[in-house]
């Protein structure tokens, strides 16, 4: 696989409010955390996934 540098994989833009934004919010955590774990990053300090709270993450993949 070509390596992938700061490309953009997915914009999850938070709009909305009360129980519908946080159940967003929520989902988007949840998909992080896991391709987290599935890349082995670490959410204290990322060497891979990086997130925009409100906009989504960049996954970027050097070889």
């Amino acid at each position: 696989m070509a390596p992938l540098h700061g490309a953009l994989l997915a914009v999850g833009r938070i709009a909305g409010a009360g129980a519908e934004r946080d159940r967003t919010k929520k989902t988007l955590d949840v998909r992080i955390s896991s391709l987290r774990r599935t890349r082995r990053d670490s959410a204290r300090s990322p060497r891979m996934l990086v997130t925009v709270r409100g906009f989504g993450f960049c996954l970027e993949i050097s070889e």
